[in-house]
């Protein structure tokens, strides 16, 4: 509060008045939290993708290993052939 009461004190000394000063240095104190949750949101959101990723990653690299069907002898697809 104490950063609310100085944002209405100097809006006092430049000339406004008070019910306008505190509406002011109320909505510039939302103003500015909402923007840092904002940015929070948006980091967790980064994470929560970023762990999705990396759990669908790990699967996929295991995957990736040799088939059961070229291990018992089935030929790979002609485009797939080196």
């Amino acid at each position: 509060m104490d950063a609310t009461r100085a944002l209405v004190l100097r809006a006092v000394e430049l000339g406004s008045p008070p019910s306008l000063a505190r509406l002011l240095a109320g909505s510039l104190v939302a103003r500015k939290i909402a923007g840092a949750a904002s940015v929070l949101a948006f980091n967790d959101a980064f994470l929560v993708g970023a762990g999705i990723v990396g759990a669908g990653a790990i699967p996929a690299l295991f995957l990736a290993s040799k088939s059961k069907a070229r291990e018992r002898g089935v030929p790979a697809p002609a485009e797939l052939v080196e």
